[in-house]
């Protein structure tokens, strides 16, 4: 898949949240150059939660980073409400909510004191603190932690209260990087829940590597690989335009490759009875898999546990 090349300007008056050519470059001191995102475009419209897809290392939380402020992008810019956040940052974090990729909670605090905290910050008036508070720990089912110090809570509970302090005033646009983590199958379906019902009045853009999550959430979804946006469209458009199965590129990290290929052939041969292999080049082997109901998310997380498991240095 080529990326995709667009320019989303024309569309800053109209659409809530706007991505136009961002990129960013990580340059280390005496490491190769990382080129996290080169030239994504996107735009969301209000009451559509637009999932961005992909791998460890795709740039997902990097686009995040820079469309709220927290990164600045090398070249492009992001608009939020109009407001664009290279020039007009205060403005277009009046509209931003965010729940990161790792909890910004202080160990110290109780979950009800950082929801006072963070609301009194975003200019919740006094006379509906305790409105908004509550009812924030009670849509994040937080009922019986909300008076308990946040260095007590499971990885689950904090992504909750994470969850709850991105939306607590309100906020017109919304960013949410990995929201489930951690989070065992009944609380993420409430969370998908939860999400869904703000979504309504909101724009929204989430991060996963979960293609079961995108199904669930997503009215559109991006995928990117190596920085790249490389496919954009409903879940039922992707897979109607990449569902006869997926090429799967797999570069090994030495030259004598030939013990791992074999554990690598052995693991995707257990996704589909049809799997084709040849090599691109002396590192770079390109395995077709024809099956067409395979989830794209159980690929991915295949191909993840493949590269922990043998000595893979990355795939596309």
């Amino acid at each position: 898949m080529p990326p995709i090349v667009s320019s989303t300007r024309d569309f800053i008056s109209t659409s809530p949240i706007i991505a136009d050519e961002l990129k960013k470059t990580y340059s280390g001191h005496g490491a190769p150059d990382v080129r996290a995102c080169r030239g994504v475009s996107f735009k969301v419209n209000s009451g559509i939660v637009y999932g961005l897809l992909g791998p460890n290392g795709a740039g997902k939380s990097t686009m995040i980073s820079m469309m709220v402020g927290i990164e600045k992008a090398d070249e492009g810019d992001a608009w939020i409400n109009s407001s664009s956040v290279t020039f007009d940052l205060a403005a277009a974090r009046r509209d931003i909510g965010l729940c990161p990729q790792f909890d910004a909670l202080i160990d110290n605090l109780t979950g009800r004191e950082h929801l006072i905290m963070f609301a009194m910050i975003r200019g919740v008036p006094p006379r509906l603190m305790s409105t908004v508070v509550e009812g924030a720990i009670k849509d994040m089912k937080l009922e019986q932690k909300a008076g308990a110090l946040t260095k007590t809570y499971s990885g689950g509970n904090k992504r909750k209260l994470s969850v709850a302090i991105s939306h607590v005033a309100n906020p017109k646009c919304v960013f949410m990087d990995e929201p489930s983590t951690g989070m065992d199958p009944e609380t993420r379906r409430h969370m998908w829940n939860y999400i869904s019902s703000i979504a309504k009045k909101r724009a929204v853009v989430l991060t996963t590597h979960s293609m079961e999550e995108a199904d669930a959430l997503c009215s559109q979804i991006g995928i990117m690989i190596q920085g790249h946006l490389r496919a954009q469209g409903t879940s039922q458009e992707l897979k109607s335009r990449f569902g006869s199965g997926y090429q799967v590129y797999v570069r090994f990290r030495n030259d004598e490759v030939a013990r791992d290929l074999e554990d690598v052939q052995k693991r995707l041969g257990t996704l589909s009875e049809g799997l084709v292999t040849d090599q691109s080049s002396p590192k770079i082997f390109r395995f077709a898999i024809p099956r067409t109901d395979l989830r794209l998310g159980d690929l991915f997380r295949m191909l993840l546990t493949i590269k922990d498991d043998f000595g893979v240095e990355d795939f596309r």
